[in-house]
Order: C-alpha cells, then structure tokens, then sequence
C-alpha cells in the first residue's frame, strides 16, 4: 500500500506544471520543429514559407496541461531585425489521431535597443566569443564597431555589428540569463 501511495506521489509531482526550461536548438524534435513552424506562419502570415529565412535563437519548454514551447527568432531579410518571441501551446492528445495540435498563444517583439559601453566587460567577453567563432571562417574580425542588446525573461540576445575582412556584417549571439552561457548563432547579415 505505502509503495502504491509513493508512487502515485512521484507521478503527482512530476505532471506539476513548472518554469521554462532551456531547450538547445540541435535537439532533433518533431515539437519544437513545428513549433518554429508555427511561430514563422504567424509571423509571415503565409502557409507556404521558406523556413531558412529566419535564424533560430533560442527555444524553451514548459510543462502545463499540455506543453508550451517559447520560440525566439529573428528575420535578417527585415529593414531593422528584430528578435521575435513566440508561445505555441501544444495541448494534450487526448487520442487524436492527426497528431498534435499547435496554437500560437502569444507574440512580442523586442528591439536591439541598449548600447553596450566599449568599457563594459560584456563588449569584450561579446568581441572575443565572435573573433573565436569565426577564426576557421574567411571572415576575420577587424574591429567591433558596437553591440545592442535586447532580452526577455530567460535571454539576453546581442546584436553585434563588426567590420570584418569581407566589409561590415551583422552577427546575432544569445545568453542564457541562468547559465551566463554566451552563444554565437548567426550572421545576421
């Protein structure tokens, strides 16, 4: 009998709905496949879109009756890119048997809008982790002209533009607020 109680405890405490936790972008899963899927339907307002047009940049889960899944974006091809934030809410099956249902339960946008200092020790740690990601690249950084940051609840996302051996380019780097752990992901343009 106490086994049988126990055990329904664990099962109680593991279906607890929680906080947000981090996802890392080379996961292979159907789910946060579709949920960026989802994410750049809304955002482009189109059925049929080219999913390589947009850099993913972070991705987080979080178990409700169902699960959601917070996706972050950001379209280079835009005049100013912005990071683009997205909750897709995937209930629980319930049996269905065209699979699982997708809704898209919120939108925000967040600006690269602070300046970070050339004397800040973010500007550095930024200029070396760039300098580091592209060394087996042919574009050699010269000199990081300046970085703006945006964030959210759980990243901090900083847009570096840098003047490289090829001209000038936009790169995109994410920062796990828990972890401090700084990812390069992309050339933005």
């Amino acid at each position: 009998m106490k086994s049988v109680l126990l055990l329904i405890l664990i099962s109680l405490i593991s279906c607890q709905t929680g906080g947000w936790t981090k996802r890392s972008l080379a996961e292979n899963s159907f789910y946060i496949d579709r949920s960026f899927t989802e994410a750049y339907k809304s955002y482009s307002n189109e059925e049929n879109i080219d999913y390589d047009n947009y850099i993913r940049l972070s991705v987080y889960s979080q178990i409700v009756s169902g699960t959601n899944y917070k996706v972050c974006f950001i379209d280079p091809k835009a005049d100013y890119p912005k990071i683009q934030e997205y909750i897709v809410y995937v209930p629980l099956s319930n049996g269905r048997r065209n699979g699982p249902e997708f809704k898209v339960i919120q939108h925000k946008e967040y600006e690269g809008g602070n300046l970070v200092s050339f004397n800040d020790e973010t500007f550095s740690k930024v200029e070396k982790h760039l300098t580091k990601g592209l060394e087996n690249t042919n574009e050699k950084v010269k000199y990081v002209s300046y970085i703006f940051t945006a964030e959210n609840e759980e990243s901090k996302f900083f847009i570096v533009f840098a003047d490289t051996e090829n001209g000038e380019h936009q790169y995109i780097f994410t920062q796990d607020k828990s972890s401090n752990e700084l990812d390069y992901i992309n050339k933005i343009k």
